[in-house]
Formats: C-alpha cells, structure tokens, sequence
C-alpha cells in the first residue's frame, strides 16, 4: 500500500507546514500574556483586603422596653454579641434609621449627639465579643423635635426603629434589624 498520495493531505506540503509553528508560538504568547493578567488581577485584588476584612460576627439586638423616647440617662438598645470573631467598640458605629430609612442618628464611641442629647454605646471591658452586651443610652430627650438641641426622631412613641452595626474600618454592616418602640 502506498500512502504517498495521503502524505500531503495529512502533513501538507512545506509551504503550509511554516504557517503551524508561527500560529502556535502566536497563539501559547497570547494565552500565556492573558494568564499572567489573570493571576496578577486576582493577586492584586486580594492584596487590597487584606487586613480590612468584616468581623464574621453573629449579633442579636433589642429594645429596653422600659425606654421612655422623652426621658433622661435611659439605656435604649442592647447589642447581644452570641458568636464569631470579637470586635474592639472603637472601631463600630450604630445608625439608628426611622421608620422610612432616614438617619436618627450615627453614635461612635463616646460621641456627643447634636446639642444636650448625649448618645454612646458602651461595652463593659471595650470589646463586643462572646456574650457580651453592647448598651446604645441616650442622655437627655429623644422626643422628636429637630428644635431644642436632641436627637430629632419623628417616629415618637411606637415608631420603628432600625438599628444597623457598622464596622468602620472595613466600611461592613454587621447586623442591620428593625424593632418597634416601647408606647408612652
């Protein structure tokens, strides 16, 4: 039998055989060059979170229901830390959001809300973590007026509340949960 017929059917003959190498290395530059970006983003991407990453923590929150929205030195919400990563109170700030989702208020550690109205969170040893309680107390009125200096909530007695946790550093909401107030 004589496959010399099917030789340039198969191999081809020596003009198209030049044309496989230079597509080859064309093509192995190309995918090597797309690789290298690939892994490269994928590096780079992971180097920016480093460092910055949310607390991976569960928490469960609460309203007083002994809070009066008019009173003075009253403990408002609780903030139950029940697992996951423990996490420094510096570097948390709660929103508190009226029923529509505008902000009440932003309270960080030891800030003063507009006017008299003092608003902190406290934690007893400085850091939310494993069953320990986050206490979010107002000192002087809430009562819904914008005027006078106090926190200006419009929800009055009854209202609902959201409450968000936010991890500063990483930008994370760690719990955002609504809650409706105690009546007057």
């Amino acid at each position: 039998m004589d496959l010399t017929k099917y030789r340039a059917k198969l191999i081809g003959n020596e003009e198209e055989r030049a044309v496989s190498p230079v597509i080859g290395v064309i093509l192995m530059v190309a995918i090597t060059v797309i690789l290298a970006a690939v892994i490269a983003a994928f590096v780079l991407d992971m180097g920016d979170s480093i460092g910055n990453s949310a607390p991976n923590t569960a928490v469960q929150t609460s309203v007083n229901s002994d809070w009066d929205a008019g009173s003075n030195d009253a403990e408002a919400f609780y903030i139950q830390h029940s697992s996951g990563d423990s996490v420094e109170a510096g570097d948390l700030k709660v929103v508190l959001r009226d029923d529509d989702g505008g902000e009440i208020t932003t309270i960080e550690e030891g800030d003063t809300v507009s006017g008299s109205a003092n608003a902190a969170f406290s934690v007893s040893d400085g850091t939310l973590d494993g069953g320990s309680t986050m206490t979010v107390s107002f000192n002087g009125e809430v009562d819904g007026t914008a005027s006078g200096g106090y926190v200006d909530y419009s929800g009055g007695h009854g209202g609902e509340v959201t409450i968000q946790l936010i991890h500063v550093p990483s930008d994370t909401t760690i719990t955002d949960s609504s809650h409706e107030l105690p009546s007057a």
